[in-house]
């Protein structure tokens, strides 16, 4: 396990899951600290073509990644196409590259709104509200390929 995540690493403590109006948390049992906010939910169906993403395009998949980190509650980030090359590390043609592939196997769609570059992920891919939240925040459905 990585260091970087001492919740998972911490195998004698228990938690327990909370919810409030801002999605769920853990909950330590015996100090009743608050950890882990921004959990993110994968359907389990879609992880074959994430497997065969990394695999065939792995620069796409960590382009995918980085929208993961940055989306909002409903699967959507607004951010240039300079930002996004910025921020992720990835050159400017791969990320158009990684971008073309994303959309043509329907994980993202981007659309142009109010002068803004909107990226929205596929809410079949991945969510972050609860369950039983999730289509009626989600932006963009659609099945992947």
């Amino acid at each position: 396990m990585s260091s970087r995540n001492p919740i998972l690493m911490d195998k004698k403590k228990q938690y327990v899951v909370g919810n409030n109006e801002s999605g769920q948390f853990l909950i330590d049992k015996e100090s009743g600290e608050v950890k882990g906010f921004n959990f993110t939910k994968v359907d389990m169906s879609v992880i074959p073509s994430l497997y065969r993403l990394i695999s065939d395009h792995p620069k796409a998949a960590e382009l995918l990644f980085y929208l993961w980190v940055n989306m909002d509650r409903a699967n959507h980030f607004v951010a240039s196409q300079s930002r996004v090359v910025s921020e992720s590390g990835l050159s400017k043609s791969t990320v158009i590259r990684s971008k073309r592939v994303l959309e043509s196997r329907n994980y993202i769609e981007i659309r142009r709104e109010h002068g803004e570059t909107h990226w929205y992920l596929n809410e079949r891919v991945s969510w972050r509200k609860r369950e039983g939240d999730k289509l009626s925040v989600a932006r963009f459905d659609s099945g992947v390929l």
